[in-house]
């Protein structure tokens, strides 16, 4: 009976469309001479579903075939004589028929560092690889992208526990991706923290990775990662994390590199298995950003120039790895300037405001053509810069996407003291590594809380014209929080309304003395009154304390009589040197009588008198003169 062994392998250095196996036998059989040899291959031992049965007609056949890849092969040898059989088995692990496959991950794709970068590997295939790999960045993502280092190998052994770090620390897992793992995971956790959830994964001897969302304390035990055939899908806040150190995922830092602004290059991988294939395989393309966020129209500056901040540029700053060059564009504004506005309407500059339970601000004109607007902040305070009435803080952290920013932002719940107060913000790009770039402006133009009107010490009645119309009346007031606006003046029956004259805007004056036009009703007791308001958009209203009325009808006409006695007309006197005079019924409803003018006349004509014209007061209503020269018989 023949007694056969047979072994297989997979042709090395071939194409790899180009495949072929080497299958080789050995028999003896001390009986008879072996007349029949046939060889098939099959997904199971004795099996025939994927290659029939085949002639041999050497001990060693070299077959190019394209068989299934991925697979444990069986290859099944038969050999025979004219009386018995008999089988040799051999196995082929896995057929390769694929180039090697590897993902090369940036650990963010926008940069502010000119001189490193970050970024992790992951590789397989189906044949064993070379334990050397080489790595590259350039501005292509293929073999000749090699322009900022040169090609360099590195160590593709395969980790099988942890490289750095203890079992709670992040140094484990490489920098993390935005996103969430299309895939079923191993396991779930609810109400874990991240250090938890890192806990949790190292202790998994299947856990490639994890994913994690701090908002809903949840973990996600992977076992297995990103590769070329999933994708991470942005999920609420979810983050993905590789852990290093499980299959061929490896973490590498670039430094020694040169990289120039507006940029973009490409970290490139050539991995090689034993089969002699090789492949190229390139991150997506990588932004080198050196310059902080463009404003919008600055003019008149106090202050404009760039700072080397490192993290500290912002609080809400996205920072890893700071870059060592100036990463934060500091501008103090002037009056002129359009990028920051007080107050919510766009554009429009708010200068005073009566309302202290709320302060608001808008900006424009804040761009970056590289990686973008990232993040805004901004701040009150009670000087200019500072941030001690409202902190710094990011008005869109709500907004799932930048389409719904507002540019705007808005602090309630205050309480302001009467004062000036000053708005910053500042715009911040989407580089990562190195550093978020910083631009901050602060605004010069103050917004003035005032919640006390104007103070009107007094209103004063001057004079009032009958002929001309022409009021004249001084007002005393002062505002020290917004300064006095307006002014409007009205006419009124009493102290508290305008129904004589409705209110009427006039302009400011320094003196504080107004001359208005003004119409008068005859006979009624009028007041001035007047409306001041300042900046803040506060009223005071106040009048005179005295009234004042016009009079322009002549009193109603009396009888006068001749002689001392009241009311008694005498006809003959026997004096020639004294004359008197008794009058009744003088009357004027308006004004009143002021006084009495009396004299003697010899003709019709008025006040041709003998004697001067004697004025008396109101309350006389009699009188007598002497005459300078005695009067003729008669």
């Amino acid at each position: 009976m023949p007694v056969a062994n047979c072994s297989v392998e997979q042709v090395a250095y071939r194409a790899v469309m180009y495949p072929a196996f080497r299958l080789s036998f050995s028999a003896v059989d001390d009986d008879s001479r072996i007349e029949n040899i046939q060889y098939f291959v099959g997904l199971a031992p004795g099996k025939d579903d994927v290659v029939e049965r085949q002639n041999m007609y050497s001990p060693v056949i070299v077959v190019p075939r394209t068989l299934a890849g991925g697979v444990q092969l069986y290859f099944t040898v038969e050999v025979g004589n004219a009386e018995n059989k008999t089988v040799a088995t051999c196995t082929l692990s896995t057929y390769d028929i694929t180039l090697p496959q590897g993902l090369v991950i940036p650990s963010y794709r926008f940069t502010s560092h000119p001189n490193e970068i970050l970024a992790s590997m992951a590789y397989w295939d189906d044949s064993a690889l070379w334990p050397t790999q080489w790595r590259a960045i350039g501005f292509e993502p293929s073999v000749q992208g090699r322009d900022e280092s040169e090609w360099e190998s590195f160590n593709s052994q395969m980790f099988s526990t942890p490289p750095t770090g203890g079992t709670n620390s992040l140094d484990n897992f490489a920098t993390p991706q935005i996103g969430q793992l299309v895939t079923s995971p191993l396991e779930e956790l609810l109400n874990l923290t991240q250090a938890n959830c890192t806990t949790s994964c190292l202790r998994e001897t299947r856990c490639q990775a994890f994913d994690y969302s701090a908002a809903r304390s949840l973990c996600r035990i992977l076992s297995s990662s990103r590769t070329s055939s999933t994708r991470l899908a942005t999920v609420e806040d979810y983050q993905h994390y590789v852990r290093l150190g499980t299959g061929y995922a490896t973490q590498h830092l670039f430094t020694r590199l040169s990289l120039v602004h507006n940029q973009t290059f490409y970290i490139n991988m050539i991995l090689r298995n034993r089969l002699g294939h090789a492949a190229v395989v390139s991150s997506l393309p990588v932004l080198m950003d050196m310059t902080p966020p463009s404003p919008g129209m600055i003019n008149t500056v106090s202050n404009d120039t760039l700072l080397m901040s490192g993290c500290s540029a912002s609080s809400a700053q996205l920072c890893f790895h700071p870059t060592p060059i100036n990463n934060h564009r500091f501008i103090v504004d002037g009056p002129m300037s359009r990028v920051v506005f007080n107050g919510h309407s766009p554009l429009s500059d708010l200068r005073y405001t009566h309302v202290n339970s709320y302060v608001s601000a808008n900006w424009n004109g804040f761009s970056d053509p590289e990686t973008g607007i990232w993040s805004y902040t901004w701040c009150v305070g009670s000087r200019v810069g500072e941030c001690d009435i409202v902190s710094r803080r990011n008005p869109h952290a709500h907004l799932l996407s930048s389409s719904a920013w507002t540019n705007s932002g808005l602090a309630r719940n205050l309480r302001l003291a009467d004062g000036t107060y000053y708005v910053t913000v500042q715009a911040l790009n989407g580089a990562v590594y190195g550093g978020s770039l910083v631009t901050t402006v602060q605004h010069t133009t103050g917004l003035v809380v005032d919640t006390t009107p104007p103070v009107i010490h007094s209103v004063v009645f001057v004079s009032y014209n009958t002929s001309s119309q022409l009021l004249i009346f001084i007002v005393n007031a002062s505002d020290a929080g917004s300064g006095v606006s307006t002014i409007s003046y009205g006419l009124g029956r009493s102290s508290r309304d305008v129904a004589v004259q409705q209110w009427r805007s006039i302009s400011l004056v320094d003196t504080g003395m107004y001359q208005v036009i003004a119409t008068v009703p005859d006979g009624v007791m009028t007041w001035v009154r007047v409306q001041l308001g300042n900046q803040a958009g506060l009223v005071s209203t106040s009048s005179t304390s005295t009234s004042f009325s016009v009079d322009i009808s002549p009193p109603s006409t009396g009888t006068v009589l001749d002689g001392r006695l009241s009311g008694q007309d005498i006809e003959y006197q026997s004096s020639p040197t004294m004359l008197c005079v008794n009058w009744n019924g003088f009357v004027d409803a308006d004004s009143g009588i002021s006084h009495y003018l009396w004299s003697v006349n010899t003709s019709n004509s008025a006040f041709t008198a003998l004697p001067p014209v004697k004025r008396l007061s109101a309350a006389m209503s009699n009188d007598c003169t002497t005459l300078s020269t005695a009067l003729p018989h008669g």
